[in-house]
């Protein structure tokens, strides 16, 4: 009994590793990013200076930040983001997040903090 138990189990991680490294070895069409990005609002928070710029512009070349302004010229075939009139902060990441957290019991389930 003991050693079909151990058999079992055995089997079953080696069936998990197995499906982990092929589902790992796909990639998706989506994967690449476009390689010029322009982000536009009517403000952005230069975290640098501590001041608000009008009109701003953030260019990203594959996947990096590469210059932030007002106005700034957006090159040709860029992908353009217009966000209106919302307020940016380039480089900032929001790192608070509940990614383990049951909200279903939840008072209205609580849903503007679910992930």
């Amino acid at each position: 009994m003991k050693n079909t138990n151990i058999i079992s189990y055995s089997l079953l991680l080696l069936l998990i590793l197995l499906v982990d490294s092929i589902a790992s070895a796909q990639t998706t069409a989506n994967a690449q990013a476009p390689k010029t990005l322009a982000v536009r609002a009517a403000r952005m928070l230069d975290v640098k200076s501590g001041n608000v710029i009008a009109d701003a512009v953030i260019l990203i070349e594959n996947g990096r930040i590469t210059a932030t302004g007002s106005k700034l010229s957006i090159p040709a075939g860029a992908e353009v983001i217009d966000l209106g009139s919302a307020m940016v902060l380039p480089g900032l990441i929001d790192s608070h997040t509940h990614l383990l957290m049951n909200y279903s019991d939840a008072i209205g389930g609580d849903d503007s903090n679910m992930i």
